[in-house]
Order: structure tokens, then sequence, then C-alpha cells
């Protein structure tokens, strides 16, 4: 039986969540069908309250300034 180590499964999912992290990075203000896409990522979550700035009247990029909290 393998006994797989905590650290590194922690360490596994981090590196998943941190590339995850890095191609919403890449979402285009000026393409509506991706901010439509994130925003129903977002009426999906139970919790949303960490974005709370994720709404229709503001873009989630303004130049390489991230205004959407988590991308």
């Amino acid at each position: 039986m393998v006994r797989i180590n905590k650290a590194y499964d922690l360490n596994h999912w981090l590196l998943v969540l941190f590339f995850l992290a890095q191609l919403c990075i890449f979402v285009s203000s000026s393409d509506p069908s991706e901010i439509q896409t994130l925003l129903k990522f977002k009426s999906f979550l139970s919790n949303d309250t960490a974005l709370d700035n994720w709404n229709n009247s503001t873009n989630p990029c303004n130049g390489t300034t991230n205004i959407w909290a988590g991308l």
C-alpha cells in the first residue's frame, strides 16, 4: 500500500490552484462572453461574498491591473 505524503498532496493542489488563477488573468475585458461566463460561475457559488465586486457595471481588468477580486 502506498502512503501519500500530506505535504506533497497539499503542494500539488496549491500548484493546481496557482495555474487556474493564472488562467483567469487572461480574461479580456473586451469579450463580453468571457465576462458573462465568470458571472455565471459566480452565480453557482453558495458563498460569493469574496467576489462582491464582480458585476456587469465594471470591467474585470483595466490594462494590466485586475479590478475584480481573484483575477
